[in-house]
């Protein structure tokens, strides 16, 4: 970072307008004063400065400015908020929809796009990490594309989000548009969403595409498909080539999706919530695209009684009720070492890679704090902030390494 930047960001922080509320203080931080990152900014201003609900507000006016400095994209477009328990915090994640299909940065062209906070994420990288993962080190299909950026909302700094593709069938994202269903195993389905279940999940299962109606042709012909899938799993036959649960599951699929989310040890991931599921029609039932990560990799925030998701050790994902009958096929279990073989070969590279996003986002790791702390006390000095977010920074890809070694070790005796 340049001389000019390092000033500029000194004096966007004595120039915080502090908002006391209560015992807490609460800042808000003029988007003029906040000096431009090396990588994209997202301006958003609302119609009269209206706030932002779970409904679409329309008429918004939005500019990305990309990495370069160059504004990339101006217009109109409908936010809405977006997510659970992140929804209830301050640092809100949205989803983006324009009238039609609109280029972000040099993706590809799509009405939906995401932007998320990261709120739980002290790093504000382990969703980037894993989608690294399944872009670099899978072969799965698709992953979602992304990038870090500067979010202005109404003339004030938000801090740095990930902006985004969110998991849709369409051109570019999953299936590439053709016709197709997407599933997600959601244990945190809400009131209004088309749902089924199986007798072998605990949680619901939500039919995201096509649009359905309970009871319909197509919604009967969804539920009835995966059962009969599920069944296959679970017959005595299951590991028959041709009449087991292989008629029905991309194996491959499901064995890249289970090696990141068990590495992450992702808590959500257990067949819980953003288990995402999908197939042509006529093809098999594929497992993903990866989704919400910012409770894994030993960040898990809501502390119970257990602190399992956290430890570096123990199998976690294989536990998941489909999982666990699949470990009984040594050909999956087979599968899964040759495949977690290449992972752990390769694991520096997701070393290399937080530290190219440590040098791109410690400029504003202080920014960030200062209005959500959740590095340190939002009055924490920029030196304390950063020195805290390099710690944390080492803690993770320690914890990583750690968890490649107990994984390693004990798939290889499988």
């Amino acid at each position: 970072m340049s001389v000019y930047k390092n000033l500029g960001l000194l004096i966007s922080l004595l120039l915080l307008t502090i908002v006391t509320v209560g015992c807490e203080e609460e800042y808000e931080i003029p988007a003029a004063e906040v000096p431009r990152s090396d990588y994209p900014t997202v301006i958003l201003s609302t119609p009269e400065g209206m706030g932002i609900d779970r409904s679409l507000l329309e008429h918004c006016q939005i500019s990305i400015i990309d990495a370069a400095g160059a504004e990339c994209l101006t217009g109109e477009v409908g936010i809405k908020g977006r997510g659970n328990s992140s929804w209830v915090k301050k640092k809100k994640p949205y989803t983006l929809i324009f009238g039609k299909d609109t280029q972000v940065l040099d993706f590809p062209s799509c009405q939906s796009w995401v932007i998320l906070g990261n709120y739980f994420d002290c790093s504000l990288m382990r969703n980037d990490i894993a989608f690294f993962m399944g872009r670099e080190l899978s072969r799965m299909d698709y992953t979602p594309r992304c990038a870090f950026a500067d979010f202005m909302l109404n003339g004030y700094y938000q801090g740095i989000y990930l902006l985004g593709e969110n998991p849709i069938i369409a051109p570019g994202r999953i299936l590439d548009g053709k016709d197709g269903v997407l599933l997600e195993i959601n244990g945190k389905a809400r009131y209004h969403e088309i749902t089924f279940q199986t007798t072998r999940l605990h949680h619901p299962i939500s039919i995201h595409h096509p649009e359905v109606k309970e009871g319909d042709g197509e919604y009967l012909w969804i539920k009835e498909w995966v059962q009969h899938a599920e069944d296959a799993l679970f017959a005595d036959n299951f590991t028959d080539p041709e009449h087991g649960y292989r008629r029905y599951l991309d194996m491959d699929s499901f064995v890249d999706w289970y090696i990141i989310n068990e590495i992450a040890k992702n808590n959500d991931a257990i067949f819980f919530t953003s288990c995402f599921m999908y197939m042509e029609k006529g093809g098999k039932l594929k497992m993903g695209p990866l989704w919400d990560f910012d409770n894994a990799f030993g960040d898990y925030y809501f502390k119970d009684n257990t602190t399992e998701p956290d430890d570096p050790e123990n199998f976690f994902i294989r536990q998941a009720e489909w999982y666990a009958r699949l470990f009984e096929d040594p050909v999956f279990v087979n599968r899964v070492k040759i495949r977690f073989g290449d992972y752990y070969a390769h694991r520096q590279a997701i070393y290399d890679h937080i530290e190219d996003n440590y040098r791109l986002l410690v400029g504003k790791v202080a920014l960030d704090n200062r209005l959500w702390g959740r590095l340190c006390d939002k009055s924490s000095s920029e030196e304390k902030v950063r020195s805290v977010y390099r710690e944390h920074l080492d803690w993770l890809k320690d914890w990583i390494e750690r968890r490649m070694q107990w994984l390693k070790t004990h798939l290889d005796a499988l």
